[in-house]
């Protein structure tokens, strides 16, 4: 005869019983409160896996033969100029900011900020940035500092981005023209 197991809902006492005796009213070894077996799963036959098996190859088929065809006969669309700088554009205040935040070790704030992305090279945009940063001894000091700007194909995603870093080429030749009593930039170095 079968058996199904299941615990007391009483005395969580572990119970066991005939099948057939589940739904009808017994009372639990344990504690002798009554209870009702609960009813046994029904069992399910494996030809519902097998069937639906099936239907996910076939709609993998139907679906995916079509999806290809159409894959081949439409290509990406290409980037249209005015839409490639607007993204170049997007990316390059991004990096601005982010490279403002990476190469100002104890950066406070941005007082203000100067982008220059008017050319159509973006191999010749710029920026400049004064920022406020907690110094060494704890104070707040400033720095201006310069940007270049880059782009690169990527073999990601085959596109055209934008990169940017310090110019510290700028900064060694204001650095250098202090030191020998040239005038320099005003805006590099600390103020």
């Amino acid at each position: 005869m079968k058996t199904i197991h299941f615990n007391c809902p009483n005395c969580e006492t572990p119970v066991e019983t005939y099948a057939e005796l589940s739904g009808e009213l017994t009372q639990c070894p344990a504690c002798e409160e009554s209870l009702r077996p609960p009813r046994p799963a029904p069992k399910t036959s494996p030809a519902w896996l097998v069937v639906l098996c099936f239907v996910l190859m076939a709609s993998g088929v139907c679906i995916g033969i079509p999806l290809e065809q159409w894959a081949a006969t439409n290509p990406p669309k290409t980037e249209t100029p005015y839409a490639m700088r607007e993204r170049l554009q997007s990316e390059a205040r991004a990096m601005f900011l982010q490279e403002c935040t990476n190469s100002t070790a104890g950066m406070n704030r941005v007082i203000q900020k100067d982008l220059q992305t008017n050319d159509g090279d973006p191999n010749k945009w710029t920026a400049e940035v004064t920022a406020e940063y907690v110094n060494h001894s704890g104070g707040i000091d400033r720095t201006n500092l310069p940007f270049v700007f880059w782009i690169y194909d990527s073999p990601v995603d085959n596109m055209r981005h934008v990169l940017c870093r310090v110019d510290n080429l700028e900064i060694y030749d204001a650095q250098r023209g202090l030191h020998n009593g040239e005038p320099s930039l005003a805006s590099i170095g600390k103020d």
